[in-house]
């Protein structure tokens, strides 16, 4: 007995035409993935669900969907007698699945059960394994991330030594020493020429700052600044603490579609992510109202620089809003840049 039927390899979501038929002990598969031939007694048939076809699982991961009509249904008729699979409503799985109250109850039990994951979960488990990757491969993460970055879309400074050289005297004077310590990070500060007034932070603790943030600023110490909020982001370890997340809900969303490697999942991954990133950047701007209120400066410096920035973007209208921008910039997927300011005005000495 032979069918004409769909075949998954387990490893995408294309959809491949095979014939399928039973030689003895034997289950064969030809077509456009050559020729198979598994144990039968390796081959697992799923449960039946009312009129959409039958699921047979392969023991390399693949699987083939059996249409309960025509040639599929014959062929269904003899897998089920080999494999002692049963076909209608006197399976317990199959006689749940025809009552809607249970099927609507595990519907909503599994969405709860995702959310919470996904709300909870998630950034707890990244909490607790960032700060357990050993200081050698956080290392390499950034060395690879900022070599990519100089090779693609950064370019040396081009901000004279001696101007370099008093921004990072000053950080030190303000925020400590490079080699940090007393609870604070270790950090190394790199200027760079960017497509917008930008500074990030990578895991290592190593701080880019575009030249065009530089020449922005009021004053060195809104720099300062900001390499306060990126430092936020270190000591937090924000950057593996999202790594880990994002890898998590791209692997996650790529099982869903049946392709990890596709752009669907990243981007799906991409969005998902975004919430996480306003929750680290509102806890890296009072890092740095911190440190800064330790060194004797106002944290409103922060802010006077994110207005600077918030006013350089598209889409500002002039009362501290803006249209969200890709391109990865200090404001981007953050939370609205006016409600920073008042909270930094607010974390200032002095203010109610």
């Amino acid at each position: 007995m032979t069918a004409s039927i769909d075949f998954y390899d387990g490893r995408s979501a294309r959809r491949q035409r095979v014939v399928l038929r039973l030689d003895g002990e034997r289950l064969c598969l030809d077509g456009e993935v050559g020729s198979r031939s598994y144990p039968i007694e390796a081959c697992r048939l799923d449960e039946p669900l009312g009129g959409a076809p039958r699921v047979l699982a392969l023991p390399d991961g693949g699987h083939c969907e059996i249409p309960r009509t025509s040639g599929g249904a014959d062929l269904l008729a003899q897998l089920g007698a080999r494999l002692g699979a049963r076909d209608g409503a006197s399976g317990a799985v199959a006689r749940l699945q025809r009552r809607w109250t249970v099927a609507l109850a595990s519907l909503v039990v599994t969405v709860a059960a995702l959310a919470a994951a996904y709300q909870w979960g998630l950034p707890w488990a990244a909490g607790i394994v960032a700060p357990r990757i050993p200081a050698a491969l956080t290392q390499h993460i950034s060395d690879a991330a900022l070599s990519t970055l100089d090779r693609t879309l950064l370019k040396p400074s081009a901000l004279p030594e001696e101007r370099q050289q008093a921004l990072r005297s000053r950080m030190a004077a303000v925020l400590g020493p490079p080699q940090g310590g007393a609870g604070r990070p270790a950090y190394a500060l790199h200027f760079r020429q960017g497509p917008m007034p930008n500074a990030f932070a990578l895991p290592s603790g190593d701080v880019v700052v575009f030249d065009s943030l530089v020449k922005l600023a009021g004053s060195d110490d809104e720099v300062v600044a900001v390499m306060a909020h990126e430092l936020g982001h270190v000591a937090y370890r924000h950057g593996l603490r999202q790594l880990l997340q994002s890898s998590v809900v791209a692997y996650a969303v790529g099982l869903y579609l049946g392709d990890v490697s596709s752009l669907a999942s990243g981007m799906a991954a991409l969005v998902l992510e975004s919430r996480y990133s306003r929750d680290f950047e509102s806890e890296a701007d009072r890092y740095a109202a911190d440190r800064l209120r330790q060194a004797g400066l106002s944290p409103e410096l922060l802010g006077q620089m994110l207005a600077r920035l918030d006013r350089g973007q598209p889409g500002h209208d002039g009362h501290g809003s803006r249209d969200a921008v890709p391109g990865g910039d200090l404001l981007a997927s953050h939370p609205d840049t006016q409600a920073r300011i008042e909270a930094l005005r607010r974390l200032s000495p002095g203010r109610p």
